[in-house]
């Protein structure tokens, strides 16, 4: 079993038992908060409600997610809402994908590997941040795939 604690006062690693913690490594959708993160802090938290219509918005559901809110796509993972809201994420330092490209940029594939350390600290910020409009929705966003989302498996 691999395990990595981080404190969140300081963003310190408490405890750590995985391998080459420093490696990258493919994160998938476990970026897509800190897409929202990008676009909220961009926009003055506004997101928009976009409709995903599956296939043919190259989303990994078939049938699509409909009209959808950064709440609603973050709980399902929706691919074509956070293709639009792809954005660069440095303040938290995460690099960007090897591939500059739409899929990379969601998560897709394995082009964006990012050492598990950096993933835990990033989200040891967004929970810093989280009296933040754009990070609270980040972190309902997540707490509704918990519930009723792709993470509630």
């Amino acid at each position: 079993v691999s395990y990595l604690l981080i404190r969140l006062e300081n963003r310190e690693t408490a405890a750590a038992r995985w391998p080459d913690v420093d490696t990258p490594i493919p994160v998938g959708s476990l970026v897509k908060p800190f897409l929202l993160l990008a676009y909220g802090e961009a926009h003055q938290s506004r997101f928009p409600r976009l409709t995903c219509r599956g296939g043919r918005d190259r989303c990994w559901r078939p049938s699509g997610h409909g009209v959808t809110g950064a709440r609603e796509a973050l709980a399902g993972s929706c691919n074509h809402y956070f293709r639009e809201l792809r954005s660069v994420l440095h303040r938290y330092g995460l690099p960007p994908p090897a591939r500059d490209d739409p899929d990379s940029w969601i998560g897709a594939g394995d082009a964006w590997r990012i050492p598990p350390a950096a993933m835990a600290t990033a989200y040891a910020e967004l929970l810093r941040r989280s009296a933040e409009p754009a990070a609270g929705a980040a972190i309902q966003g997540m707490k509704l795939a918990a519930s009723a989302g792709t993470a509630q498996a």
